[in-house]
């Protein structure tokens, strides 16, 4: 910028048609230069920082302790009241700390005004010089709007701090707003087409939570975009294809819940129950099984692939849960042997029969499914695809029946739960 300001900058900087930047640097020279300072503050600033104050004022007024008008005090200062309003002034003053200080700076101000002198000359005495008027009214204008120029300041600081916290809850509120959105445009997808004719068909529509997804004819899927990609493509297929997609690991652990693992003799006998055939959460899981009428006891053993007995317990009840942690991303078979009071043992899975067999999820599949569940609580279609994707079939059988009870006329919901329940 020049070593002074333009009369454009001066007049763009009183109509308030300067950008954040420009009043900064404005503020700044004007804080320097004596000579731009004066040049800005004209009658017109001068009006509007006198009903600024007046503003000011007006609103203290209005609080439960008024304060005193800027006017009264200054009479006050002057000795221009009576007796009794110089009275009432008095005890104000003396309660409030504000008003107190405003006189003190009337006070100032009029000590500086009287102490002002000229020499005084046979003409006449020195207050009635024509030059010494104008330098009072100058010096008396002068501090009046120093005075109006500082309550304009602290005004202007003070807009300035609650703009910077607008700015700070609106940034904050920024991801909030687009969720409503994308919610409320999701609700309103298939209804605003069906009324206005336009857009692409909509050939399937569910109700997951409280959202609202669906497929157009086009196959574009609606209501989930704020879904990673991966996780996007993976429930497209579940709805387009009807059916979930398991992984392989399944397979090699032989079959699913739905085995019957018989025992070992013609006698009414018992089977196992779970984990069979699934891979499990939690490296602790809870091993059940149906009871055998005659038992007294069952001895449970977890071993690894290599038949390496790694848990074994003795129990009377028909569940356990081991007392140590199983190995991450491993896989385990068991078994139970029902003991009866005669001694006899009957053993489940029976001899020549499969294997029951179980897998841990691994961490890092284990920290995938926690960020899920804490970013998708409320959508049963994303987590039912996540956990049948991690091979967690009863987790995602879980989620899909609840998503089936939601849309019970949905063919789609029912052919993807019974995808799960006749694997």
């Amino acid at each position: 910028m020049s070593a002074h300001l333009s009369t454009r900058d001066i007049k763009k900087y009183r109509s308030k048609a300067v950008t954040a930047d420009e009043v900064r640097v404005i503020e700044s020279h004007l804080s320097e230069c004596e000579e731009c300072r004066r040049s800005s503050l004209n009658q017109e600033s001068v009006d509007a920082g006198y009903e600024l104050v007046k503003q000011s004022l007006r609103s203290a007024s209005q609080s439960p302790q008024p304060h005193i008008a800027y006017e009264d005090l200054a009479a006050y200062v002057d000795g221009r009241l009576d007796a009794i309003a110089c009275d009432a002034i008095e005890a104000h003053v003396n309660a409030c700390s504000d008003c107190g200080t405003d006189v003190v700076e009337f006070q100032r101000l009029r000590d500086a005004i009287r102490s002002d002198e000229s020499p005084v000359s046979a003409a006449g005495p020195f207050w009635q010089r024509t030059a010494f008027r104008i330098g009072l009214e100058a010096l008396a204008a002068l501090l009046f709007i120093v005075v109006v120029g500082w309550f304009s300041f602290r005004e202007i600081q003070s807009l300035r701090a609650e703009n910077e916290q607008l700015r700070k809850a609106v940034s904050e509120s920024e991801p909030a707003i687009a969720d409503m959105k994308s919610r409320m445009d999701a609700a309103g997808l298939a209804v605003d087409r069906g009324s206005t004719g336009t857009g692409p068909e909509i050939t399937l529509q569910l109700r997951d939570g409280e959202d609202l997804v669906t497929i157009d004819s086009q196959g574009a899927l609606h209501g989930l975009e704020s879904l990673p990609q991966g996780d996007f493509q993976a429930v497209k297929k579940v709805l387009e294809t009807g059916r979930v997609s398991l992984p392989p690991v399944i397979a090699q652990l032989g079959g699913g819940s739905d085995l019957t693992m018989n025992g070992n003799t013609d006698e009414p006998g018992f089977s196992l129950s779970s984990p069979i055939g699934v891979v499990v959460e939690t490296a602790r899981p809870a091993f059940r099984w149906t009871k055998f009428v005659d038992a007294a006891d069952y001895e449970v053993s977890v071993s690894d692939v290599k038949g390496k007995v790694v848990q074994r317990a003795k129990v009377s009840a028909t569940s356990w849960r081991p007392s140590t942690l199983l190995v991450r991303g491993r896989i385990y078979q068991w078994q139970v042997r029902a003991i009866t009071k005669d001694g006899r043992e009957i053993k489940s899975p029976r001899v020549g029969a499969p294997d029951a067999k179980f897998r841990v999820l691994d961490r890092s599949t284990f920290n995938e499914i926690e960020q899920a569940r804490s970013a998708y609580s409320g959508s049963h279609l994303v987590l039912g695809t996540v956990y049948a994707r991690a091979g967690l079939v009863d987790e995602a059988r879980r989620e899909f029946r609840s998503l089936l009870e939601a849309n019970p006329e949905s063919q789609v919901s029912r052919s993807i739960l019974g995808s799960l329940n006749r694997r």
